[in-house]
């Protein structure tokens, strides 16, 4: 379960990372096969905002590119990029069965490297426990990405800042 993960792309509504940290590439999410006939299953985890100070302190790492000036950004051409204050995480993850959970009996906790980071989404229990069910999984991975970011605006020249809920997408 810790080989270095395979890259997964971020959602519409989240700015692009900045190119520099990392070129992701989004595996759309599939709709629900027989675990024999998939190569991956994909999923947006629910409830990461309920973690993201967690999340932030035990997997995120801050991205210097954050801390440049107008002028650095300029001389490194990453005007119109997306600066994340922290980096892009991609980790293996765990997923927990949590049958004593008080809302949903069918609920599954998605751990990353010892970090709670939200569930599997009730939507999608049904087929990850069946791919569980049956020992289909090979590894699971998980990135992690969005927070506070800053962008240099090409044709204004001035820096323009904003944050996004962190989100995470896990791969089976």
């Amino acid at each position: 379960m810790s080989e270095t993960p395979a890259p997964v792309a971020t959602v519409p509504e989240t700015p692009a990372p900045a190119a520099s940290t990392s070129t992701i590439e989004r595996k759309p999410i599939p709709k629900y096969k027989p675990a024999e006939d998939c190569d991956s299953y994909n999923f947006s985890v629910a409830g990461v905002l309920y973690h993201q100070d967690e999340i932030i302190e035990g997997l995120m790492e801050e991205n210097p590119e954050y801390e440049l000036t107008k002028k650095e950004i300029k001389e490194d051409g990453l005007e119109d990029t997306f600066l994340y204050k922290y980096g892009i995480a991609f980790t293996s993850a765990e997923l927990v069965p949590e049958p004593e959970n008080p809302h949903d009996p069918n609920a599954i906790k998605v751990i990353a490297d010892g970090v709670f980071v939200g569930h599997v989404p009730a939507k999608e229990t049904k087929a990850v426990r069946k791919i569980m069910d049956e020992k289909k999984i090979i590894k699971t991975e998980c990135q992690i990405y969005g927070g506070d970011y800053k962008v240099l605006d090409y044709d204004s020249s001035s820096i323009r800042k904003g944050s996004t809920n962190l989100k995470a997408v896990v791969s089976i």
